[in-house]
């Protein structure tokens, strides 16, 4: 395979199979990771040119026909890009019961008599007490 594509010139079969061979041999030891990622390190190996017509022409296109061909397994690349909003689901009531046990934390100081503040500017610990105890003096 000759070193990098340039825009005047078509690769040949025998590169376009040697290319593909690449993509593969560098998805799977990256895997999974994102087009760009697979760009990149095609890049830094010297196998394409670091241009947008190489991004999208060649690796974009070579990696979704792998894929489509079944020569790429879809779960390799990911895409990083596209959030869900959804909210989290359950398979049954006994899972998400199961889940809020583990999460579940018992509020301690709630049925305490005095309760411990920490004030951040100063790092101090305060209780009930003492802010009580500073009024009943200082008035």
């Amino acid at each position: 395979m000759t070193a990098k594509g340039t825009s005047s010139t078509r690769r040949s079969p025998a590169d376009v199979e040697a290319l593909k061979n690449a993509l593969f041999s560098v998805t799977s030891e990256i895997k999974p990771a994102s087009v760009r990622q697979i760009y990149y390190q095609l890049v830094a190996r010297g196998l394409v040119d670091k241009t947008e017509r190489e991004y999208r022409g060649t690796v974009c296109r070579l990696l979704s026909v792998m894929r489509r061909s079944g020569e790429l397994p879809y779960g390799w690349i990911t895409d990083n890009t596209r959030f869900m909003r959804k909210p989290k689901t359950h398979s049954s009531l006994a899972s998400m019961l199961n889940e809020q046990a583990i999460m579940y934390r018992r509020s301690l100081w709630q049925d305490q008599p005095l309760r411990t503040l920490i004030h951040r500017a100063f790092a101090i610990l305060w209780t009930w007490y003492t802010v009580l105890y500073a009024a009943v003096v200082l008035a």
